[in-house]
């Protein structure tokens, strides 16, 4: 799919350049006064190059993103294609209009190109803050399944009345609990808690003890 994608990127940057440079050499060999001068060229090359720019950040982007988290970058690309397509307007204005000389709309166009590179660059640091964030709560969210899973597999095991009892509790704890702990070493005790239920499922004094110490570190999450 990210494959994909950059396919249809580069596609799309290979008919604008293209397009561009067409449409300008038309205007300029149309309208332009002198025509093709040292200034229309310095300011092609400027252009393109800045057409390359874009072009690699495009490239930047698709390189460091993975499927599953692409959507982050969106609005990193969409600023590249506005980038791109305020760039190709400029120019073309100012190639139209014989008043305007060439070489503003350049700087203007640097001008731009300089700010989608700061864009970028900070969306990008937004983009991993986000991404960490997210993945430390999928991470929680992951365990907390896991520890009601394996309470659920303990509950049903259970053959005493009384144990299952206790173990249905510890259960429900579980699946109504909070996914996000204060405490770092708090899942760490847990699983070695549901560890020691395990090898002592048939000890109901045990089993009793061992679930209020797990209930007591859920109600502290």
């Amino acid at each position: 799919m990210i494959n994909k994608r950059y396919k249809h990127f580069l596609a799309i940057w290979i008919v604008v350049v293209i397009s561009f440079n067409a449409v300008y050499c038309i205007l300029e060999n149309n309208i332009g006064n002198p025509k093709f001068d040292s200034l229309f060229w310095i300011a092609c090359v400027f252009t393109n190059a800045m057409f390359v720019g874009y072009f690699l950040i495009g490239k930047y982007v698709f390189s460091n993103s993975e499927l599953k988290d692409f959507y982050y970058k969106l609005s990193e690309l969409r600023i590249v294609y506005i980038g791109v397509f305020v760039n190709i307007a400029i120019s073309i204005t100012f190639a139209l209009l014989e008043n305007l000389q060439q070489w503003i709309g350049t700087i203007i166009c640097i001008v731009v190109f300089a700010i989608v590179c700061i864009y970028v660059v900070k969306a990008d640091e937004a983009v991993s803050t986000v991404q960490e964030i997210d993945n430390s709560i999928k991470e929680k969210v992951s365990k907390k399944k896991d520890f009601t899973n394996i309470a659920e597999t303990l509950y049903k095991q259970a053959d005493n009345k009384k144990i299952r009892e206790i173990l249905r509790e510890l259960y429900n704890e579980f699946k109504f609990s909070n996914y996000h702990t204060k405490d770092e070493d708090n899942d760490s005790k847990i699983e070695t808690y549901l560890e020691e239920l395990k090898l002592n499922i048939d000890d109901e004094k045990k089993v009793d003890v061992v679930s209020k110490k797990i209930i007591k570190l859920l109600k502290a999450r």
